[in-house]
């Protein structure tokens, strides 16, 4: 849950979301990404849950423009991070030409 608040105060306090990659993580799918549910999120300590949900219900109203705003950031950055992964694919199949290769 720490991790979904880190990305919306990031976004909050103007940081660009394009700047943001999402890595894969084992088990983790795009689908799991868009069931972010806070009410879900668990933490070590009980009392930590509870404090990090009572400070997103105050500045929400509620759980789920937060879920929604979450969802959206890991959204984008998940696209952006596919297509930078497919990109980066297709140029190491490309062969430089022999005037661009450069030998250690």
């Amino acid at each position: 849950m720490r991790t979904a608040q880190e990305l919306f105060t990031f976004v909050r306090m103007g940081g660009a979301s394009e700047r943001i990659i999402v890595k894969g993580i084992s088990g983790v799918d795009a689908l799991h990404l868009q069931a972010f549910d806070a009410r879900k999120a668990q933490c070590f300590k009980a009392k930590d849950r509870e404090k990090l949900l009572a400070v997103i219900e105050s500045g929400f109203g509620s759980l789920a423009p937060f879920n929604k705003v979450i969802r959206g950031i890991l959204k984008e950055g998940a696209e952006r991070t596919s297509r930078l992964s497919r990109s980066l694919k297709w140029i190491s199949r490309r062969r430089l030409p022999v005037s661009h290769q450069v030998t250690l």
